[in-house]
């Protein structure tokens, strides 16, 4: 007979932010807690690049610390920095070349007609025809920047535009007009953007790990493993699926437990449950690591919207003391020069008074960017969802683009253990 008074266990597969967060709330709940990890670190995605004993950034990814899930990491033993959100977009788009502070997406400086938009009906289907709710001006030279970045709008979902960072294009004249039209109405109000101080909205604060991501994983590794967390790292799990109940098999003995949380690509999880095989859509890119030389007031992302190069963001910021620079791109393809050149350019335009050191430390490296869903997958993983709404899994929330509206599902999943 079963005590009473036994813990429920959770596993937790991944070990990224979003499990390492569930991992944390389920200690607070109480619960046996085992996570597997493929990998030989915490970390998933937000692990840093390192370069001859050089701490970089791979990413501009920013911790929310207004969110409620970030009160579970202690600042102090954590070690982490906030700071006010500085942000920019630089675009060239559309024959001129325009850079604009507190904007984090495409822009225009032509009017809209508002009449365009007022009417629209949202059509939950491919990029291509959200593209074609806007004026042709628009649609067509975003249509041919996915072409440069080799994205078919046709193929991928309606919703993949928020991992494209096109999901608001950002009018830049009749403010007033677009404010009023975004206050009455939702889907222009996904369609249309206007900064956070033209909406009435207080800034958002951000958050970084003093010491760099992995240092950060490190400590609540510890903290974890110091709970009596039991941590599987560089351990593969096989899941299996018997009458709607999830089984993990590792070094083939099958695992029970009473909840199992996955946050990592879920092909796997899905095909063993019977359903087809995703396409795990995906771009190949590069990014690139410098050092600068000059001074910045606050860490600062500037989004990138260019006929002239794949670069997306390109994020300013300082680590252990020292000025770096994170350059994200859609491609595997540029040539280190053009970056370096396209930089320096975008930081003239924008009157920042830095510029890449080319005699300092410049590194490279390859990664894969799961931010596109095919229409074949949204289904597919819809359809999953759904039918395994009563088995002991709690889903990552995968068709979620946004870090906090994953983490938030996964806790609120927790509380209701």
């Amino acid at each position: 007979m079963v005590s009473c008074n036994r813990k429920k266990s959770i596993a937790i597969v991944g070990t990224g932010i979003s499990g390492s967060i569930s991992a944390l709330k389920s200690l607070q709940k109480n619960l046996d807690v085992t996570i597997f990890e493929k990998s030989k670190n915490f970390g998933g995605i937000l692990c840093d690049a390192v370069d001859k004993n050089e701490i970089y950034f791979n990413a501009c990814q920013y911790l929310n610390p207004e969110e409620e899930w970030f009160k579970l990491l202690d600042k102090k033993n954590f070690e982490l920095n906030r700071f006010y959100h500085d942000k920019a977009t630089y675009s060239d788009l559309f024959d001129e070349d325009v850079y604009e502070n507190d904007i984090a997406g495409p822009l225009i400086k032509k009017k809209l007609d508002i009449g365009l938009l007022i009417s629209l009906k949202k059509s939950k289907k491919n990029l291509s025809q959200r593209l074609s709710t806007y004026p042709k001006i628009i649609k067509n030279n975003l249509l041919e920047w996915l072409d440069f970045i080799k994205v078919d709008p046709v193929q991928i979902s309606w919703n993949a535009a928020t991992g494209l960072a096109i999901n608001r294009f950002f009018f830049r004249s009749n403010i007033k007009e677009l404010k009023i039209e975004k206050e009455k109405n939702p889907l222009f109000d996904n369609l249309v953007g206007l900064s956070r101080n033209e909406m009435g909205l207080k800034e958002i604060d951000a958050s970084l790990p003093a010491k760099g991501f992995n240092h950060f994983f490190e400590n609540l590794k510890k903290k974890l493993l110091t709970n009596n967390v039991n941590v599987n790292l560089n351990t593969i799990v096989k899941p299996t699926w018997e009458k709607n109940n999830l089984f993990l098999t590792v070094n083939n003995k099958k695992l029970s437990f009473d909840k199992i949380i996955w946050t990592g690509n879920p092909t796997g999880l899905i095909k063993n449950y019977g359903l087809p095989l995703l396409d795990s859509t995906h771009i190949n890119s590069k990014h690139f690591y410098f050092e600068f030389e000059g001074q910045i007031k606050n860490n600062l992302y500037i989004q990138v919207y260019s006929k002239k190069t794949a670069i997306n963001r390109i994020f300013i910021y300082n680590l252990n003391g020292k000025n770096k620079i994170t350059v994200e791109t859609l491609s595997t393809e540029l040539n280190i020069n053009d970056v370096i050149k396209f930089c320096n350019q975008v930081f003239e335009k924008s009157k920042l008074s830095i510029k890449i050191n080319e005699s300092g430390n410049i590194y490279s490296d390859l990664h894969k960017k799961y931010i596109l869903f095919s229409l074949k997958d949204e289904e597919i993983i819809k359809d999953f969802i759904k039918s395994s709404k009563k088995s002991n899994l709690i889903h990552g929330n995968w068709l979620e683009y946004g870090r906090d509206q994953k983490i938030n599902h996964l806790i609120k999943e927790i509380e209701n253990i």
